[in-house]
């Protein structure tokens, strides 16, 4: 009986290519990978992706007789990656439905509620709202302009502003109907806000998810803001017994401690030992001297970034969002609203709605869908694999943080 050969790949298997003519098949179920550069072996998989043949192709003599594509064949069969089919004559058309790309946040689609009449639609995307209540603090920290712009922390400047409350509740009454929950409140300092007892008294009031951050220097037992969790703030040089005084004080305290080399993550490490902290995070910093710190510590290798199998969502997800900065909106003591602290301003909140600040956003890009579309990562196999531009690259000044393209 006559019988012909078929070939598909399985549903989990991600493909791409490079300019370069190099592809890379990788199992998105155990983080497995091929890589291949020979046309004729590019040429199949991409017949496989061709809409017409429905995710499956016929293995033709030219596949069949080609030592490449034979070899290349096998290894996929070997390592799950797909199989060989054999039709036959009476056998119904199979079908091959692969993966696409359809995010229910695609660019698009997102511009596109923020622009409509209905555009309560797009508060949907806001799921971090970060207020700066004051700028006002007497600490003079080492690296206090380098710490805001890398992760949630003190924001110092002059002249002295702060947000009163009443403009804090409009914002939470026009929040009423988001899918918002969390909500961190960041000074300066913010136990000098003069309307801290009116704003904790104002938030009871409200069903979101309530941070607090406080520098650890700032900290005083008397000052605990109760009912509200605290994210208390630790850097080096300080002194230990002021972080000791303060750990364990209050069940919904979490620690966050920044490091700029070994050193300080090591005295971190033991903080966190001798004292059985439970709730912390470790976040190095960049200060423009400890970029070798960074090249060693923080940079990815070919081996970090195939250490764990990364779902399709995610490989999906950061060709067209990035989700370090997604969904995140900055309010400034002065009004001013961002994206990310090192974007530019989208509104101001004495002039513009949230909606009109997020519909700012989708149009003009200044963090939500910043994905690694520049060189090198644009010519690199793992563009996607690898996690979206953070704050580090804007501050280090290098479009990609890796050993694999210096």
């Amino acid at each position: 009986m006559n019988t012909k050969q078929k070939f598909l790949l399985y549903p989990h298997i991600y493909y791409t290519a490079n300019a370069a003519n190099k592809l890379l098949l990788y199992n998105t179920e155990n983080g497995i990978s091929i890589e291949n550069n020979s046309n004729i072996c590019r040429k199949l998989i991409e017949e496989i992706y061709k809409p017409a043949n429905l995710g499956i192709v016929d293995l033709s003599d030219d596949y069949l007789n080609d030592l490449d594509a034979a070899h290349f064949i096998e290894q996929i069969v070997e390592k799950n990656f797909g199989k060989i089919v054999e039709i036959m004559p009476d056998m119904p058309k199979i079908i091959n439905l692969l993966p696409i790309l359809n995010l229910q946040d695609d660019v698009e689609r997102l511009k596109a509620d923020a622009e409509s009449d209905v555009g309560e639609k797009s508060l949907r995307y806001l799921n971090e709202l970060n207020i700066y209540l004051n700028n006002s603090c007497n600490n003079h920290c080492p690296h206090c302009s380098a710490y805001y712009k890398q992760t949630l922390s003190c924001y110092k400047s002059s002249p002295n502003t702060y947000i009163y409350p009443d403009k804090i509740r409009e914002l939470l009454d026009s929040l009423a109907y988001s899918s918002l929950n969390k909500i961190n409140f960041l000074g300066g300092n913010i136990l000098l806000y003069p309307y801290l007892s009116e704003l904790t008294t104002l938030l009871k009031n409200y069903d979101f998810d309530f941070y607090f951050w406080i520098n650890v220097e700032n900290l005083k037992q008397e000052d605990f803001i109760p009912d509200f969790k605290q994210e208390i703030i630790i850097h080096f040089p300080t002194d230990i017994n002021t972080i000791k005084d303060c750990i364990g004080k209050n069940e919904n305290q979490t620690y966050h401690f920044f490091i700029t080399d070994e050193k300080q993550y090591a005295a971190a490490e033991s903080i966190i030992e001798a004292n059985d902290v439970k709730e912390y995070r470790i976040m190095p910093v960049y200060t423009g001297d400890n970029r070798l710190f960074f090249e060693e510590n923080v940079y990815l290798s070919q081996e970090d970034i195939f250490a764990s199998p990364i779902p399709h969502r995610i490989i999906f997800c950061n060709q067209k969002l990035n989700s370090n900065h997604f969904g995140k909106l900055y309010i400034l003591p002065n009004g001013e609203i961002k994206a990310n602290m090192n974007a530019s301003t989208l509104g101001n909140i004495y002039e513009n709605s949230l909606l009109e600040v997020i519909a700012t956003e989708m149009n003009t890009n200044t963090a939500w869908r910043t994905v690694r579309k520049e060189p090198p990562c644009s010519d690199c196999l793992y563009q996607y694999l690898c996690p979206p531009p953070s704050n580090y690259e804007t501050l280090i000044g290098k479009p990609n943080l890796c050993h694999i393209h210096s």
